[in-house]
């Protein structure tokens, strides 16, 4: 026991921290390969199911295997679906939206995120406060979506409400949506 205490402290063995490791190639489960699948036909028409046995000239086959990446750095803006910089900001058909990420995939052809759709909470009454200090409500749909890593343009600081907080009937989060706050809106009169 002792002699292996001491081989170990000369030469200890290479540590491998999981959560930072990426993971191999794994086989995506069926709902997921339909959303990629979705997303590359979107894209160009030739891709085509693995499982399809009739398949013209020239088809792209997508397999259903992808690559899981713990985190991505697109830029100067890095997220990963841990804890820290999971809430991302992008632009979709011209309108600044907000997901979850929920996995980083290398696919066949490029780099994707599998975001968790977040949707804005109108409130007449808090809006205009909310707007004021630089903050949004936002819920969770429950739907999924993949985008091109590339389309990201920022995370946000977030933090998560519990049910019926803000006037809302099941859980939120308030998402920082302004960077510098001006300080001039946060004088108070005394």
């Amino acid at each position: 026991f002792s002699q292996v205490q001491r081989l170990k402290r000369k030469c200890p063995p290479k540590k491998v921290d999981p959560k930072k490791s990426d993971s191999g190639l794994f086989e995506v489960d069926d709902h997921t390969y339909v959303a990629m699948l979705e997303y590359y036909q979107q894209k160009d028409s030739a891709w085509y199911d693995y499982q399809s046995l009739d398949l013209p000239e020239g088809a792209k086959v997508l397999t259903p295997y992808a690559t899981e990446v713990q985190s991505m750095e697109v830029g100067a803006v890095r997220f990963n679906r841990g804890n820290g910089n999971k809430v991302v900001e992008y632009i979709k058909n011209g309108v600044r939206t907000w997901g979850i990420v929920t996995h980083c995939l290398k696919g066949e052809a490029d780099s994707l995120v599998c975001l968790r759709n977040l949707e804005v909470i109108e409130n007449e009454v808090l809006n205009s406060v909310m707007k004021r200090i630089g903050l949004v409500q936002l819920k969770d749909v429950g739907q999924h979506t993949f985008i091109e890593a590339t389309a990201i343009n920022e995370t946000r600081s977030y933090r998560f409400l519990a049910a019926w907080s803000l006037g809302y009937e099941g859980p939120s989060m308030l998402v920082n949506v302004q960077e510098n706050i001006i300080p001039e809106t946060l004088d108070l009169e005394l």
